[in-house]
């Protein structure tokens, strides 16, 4: 079975079960400053625990936004994100997701999206491409950087702001910016041409494992800022994805 089955099947579950928190208390509470949990983000991380750990890979490893990473014992690591995008959850804002990727030594060979709200599910595997909905997804075929469509996400720490503020005016677009307030759910949408190009001053890897994969397998491209690899080992980093024809503009500009 392909891994981005189990992870799929897994995102949507935990999608499900994060639905029916919607219009009930949440138990929110700050595990920093300006950045909020609740207990549907705690319920999800138990269940994907739960199905991709204990009932499939009880050898991998397991790291999620929600928890202490318990340490490297294997070469299988999945990396998750239960709720990407707590904070609009918190406020009933439909834009949210479940984000699940699968790495391998240094490498993400599979990713699963749910969109709960949308009944998305975007899934791909190391060389058998992308989909969406069991529909194979490509990314955009835009060529001309002024006319691009950009999305942006900002970090939830002041000098990251201002840094993404000024990114966003060097590009000096034709359109306005979007910025949906969860990188999976931007991250999928640049996947399947809905976006054209993706920054952010300030991300974690569970924010991006699965779009690693899914962009890649879609025919785009990421790196950080300046246009270096991104090792999915790191925990934080600087991001930048696009359809990758723009990619080499793209990264000039952030210069």
């Amino acid at each position: 079975m392909k891994y981005s089955q189990i992870a799929g099947r897994a995102a949507r579950e935990a999608g499900e079960l994060v639905l029916g928190f919607r219009g009930k208390e949440l138990g929110i509470h700050f595990k920093a400053e300006r950045d909020i949990a609740t207990m549907a983000d705690k319920k999800s991380e138990a269940l994907l625990q739960k199905i991709l750990i204990e009932d499939n890979f009880p050898s991998h490893d397991f790291l999620s936004e929600e928890s202490d990473f318990a340490g490297a014992k294997s070469d299988y690591r999945w990396i998750v994100d239960p709720v990407d995008g707590t904070g609009n959850f918190a406020h009933d804002n439909p834009l949210f997701g479940i984000s699940i990727g699968l790495m391998h030594k240094e490498e993400i060979i599979a990713g699963a999206i749910y969109l709960p709200t949308l009944d998305e599910l975007y899934l791909s595997d190391k060389g058998k491409g992308a989909t969406l909905n069991g529909k194979r997804i490509s990314v955009s075929s835009q060529k001309e950087f002024y006319d691009l469509l950009l999305c942006v996400e900002m970090a939830p720490k002041e000098n990251y702001i201002r840094k993404t503020l000024l990114l966003e005016k060097n590009l000096a677009l034709k359109h306005r910016v979007r910025t949906l307030g969860s990188a999976a759910m931007d991250l999928a949408f640049l996947a399947c041409g809905r976006f054209d190009v993706f920054i952010s001053a300030y991300l974690y890897i569970w924010d991006v494992a699965a779009a690693l994969s899914i962009i890649s397998e879609a025919g785009g491209k990421c790196s950080h800022l300046n246009g270096a690899k991104v090792n999915p080992s790191s925990t934080s980093f600087d991001f930048a994805a696009s359809n990758g024809v723009l990619h080499p503009q793209l990264i000039e500009k952030l210069k």
